[in-house]
């Protein structure tokens, strides 16, 4: 008899163990507007209008203060309703568990993500998987290598480049097609790794990297798809090739890592015509990481850059009146990527430390006027890749804590109310 009840006594003590532990990670920062009550989430998130909707509650009268998106938080999900402090909802479900290089959303709300994982929230995925706004899936078997790089067609295709020889077990040869259901090829791909992909409004998809060929024919680093077949723009490049982006005409500008395009000087970032290549003014003394056309059709570039010609333009650059204008006091470091948010802001991430009136580094908004601290910023590792959501979201992807995290915009109207808010956990 004594023996049983010190079995049972055992049975609970584990039960009790299992229960604590499930329950510990779960931390409560403040108190969303319409609960009345600090409350912890178990369910998942929908965004929408900007916030995320706290579903079945966990009561508790903790009130610490909003957090930083740092390394102290793996495996959280912050939301913010309302303009209201944090809201930080533990979770062990898994997440991305490497780095994000690339991210695209889709006019249907699905966000894109590709880097180095191998799982995306429970679903298993292989350097490339699908936000829908409430859940992860994997685009079929994944990329048998990293994703660098992801852009959306027209009718909503998802192109995916990298240094991956197949995809859905089809050989790619570093560029695929997914249409929602299967991996198609683009004929024999490149012979190298893809870092920047864009699509014009005719379909056509130009893919940029490390490569000399593309499906056999000639192409130095960079090459266009027509729908039926690859072909190289004249003399290309001497060097990697990390953006691109389509102008209004229907130019496309590259940047990148060299110093020559179509056999002529262009430092680090150049024009294609259609026929011809043309450097764009002084080009920049080191490399062009990321390109961005905004509203009035003007070109910004972020990178690894000192100066442009004789004037001084660190890490950020607008062409404009015939030559790359600084952009403020610029940004100390690298910028990795950049974006256009609501009303022409433009978002920078990267891996610089510091730029006017930013406490926290590696992203930060300028609002036309001021380099201004985008929401608390990140405190550790690097911001990749940017995009931008169905409410009007910012996400960022990267290789800090957490690797993925929203920045709730919506119809909220002072910065000073935006906050931060991580979809994912990162890994434990």
């Amino acid at each position: 008899m004594a023996q049983a009840f010190l079995q049972a006594g055992r049975w609970i003590s584990g039960v009790l163990a299992v229960i604590f532990a499930t329950l510990m990670p779960l931390r409560v920062m403040a108190e969303p507007k319409e609960a009345g009550r600090n409350v912890v989430e178990t369910g998942g998130l929908d965004i929408k209008s900007g916030f995320a909707r706290l579903g079945n509650y966990f009561r508790t009268n903790r009130q610490p203060k909003a957090p930083r998106c740092n390394e102290h938080m793996r495996g959280s999900i912050y939301a913010n309703h309302e303009g209201e402090p944090f809201v930080c909802l533990r979770r062990q479900m898994g997440s991305v568990n490497g780095i994000v290089y690339a991210m695209a959303s889709d006019r249907k709300g699905n966000f894109y993500v590709g880097g180095e994982f191998s799982f995306a929230g429970n679903a298993q995925a292989a350097n490339v998987a699908k936000w829908d706004g409430s859940k992860w899936s994997a685009l079929g078997a994944g990329t048998s290598g990293p994703v660098y790089a992801i852009a959306i067609g027209e009718g909503g295709e998802v192109y995916v480049g990298g240094a991956f020889p197949s995809a859905g077990g089809v050989d790619v040869g570093g560029v695929g097609r997914w249409d929602g259901k299967n991996w198609t090829a683009l004929d024999q791909g490149v012979g190298g790794s893809v870092q920047a992909l864009a699509v014009s409004k005719d379909g056509s998809v130009y893919a940029g990297g490390n490569f000399a060929v593309a499906s056999g024919v000639g192409a130095s680093r960079i090459a266009k798809w027509d729908g039926s077949k690859w072909s190289g723009l004249g003399q290309g490049v001497n060097n990697v090739v990390y953006a691109l982006v389509v102008g209004t005409d229907h130019q496309l500008v590259v940047g990148g890592s060299f110093t020559q395009a179509g056999g002529k000087s262009a430092l680090r970032v150049a024009t294609w015509d259609g026929a011809q290549w043309q450097a764009i003014g002084s080009g920049f003394d080191n490399t062009v990481f990321s390109l961005v056309r905004d509203d009035a059709g003007a070109f910004v570039a972020g990178g690894s850059f000192h100066s442009s010609g004789a004037d001084a333009c660190l890490g950020v650059a607008k062409w404009s009146a015939g030559a790359w204008q600084k952009i403020g006091s610029g940004i100390v470091g690298t910028v990795r990527a950049l974006m256009l948010a609501t009303k022409g802001e433009l978002i920078a991430g990267g891996d610089f430390e510091s730029a006017p009136n930013i406490e926290s580094g590696r992203i930060a908004r300028w609002d036309g006027k001021t380099w201004q601290q985008l929401g608390s910023g990140i405190d550790s590792g690097d911001v990749l890749a940017l995009a931008t959501g169905p409410s009007e979201q910012v996400y960022i992807g990267g290789s800090f804590s957490g690797r993925l995290a929203a920045y709730a915009d919506g119809k909220w109207s002072l910065p000073s109310r935006f906050s931060w808010m991580t979809l994912v956990s990162g890994p434990h």
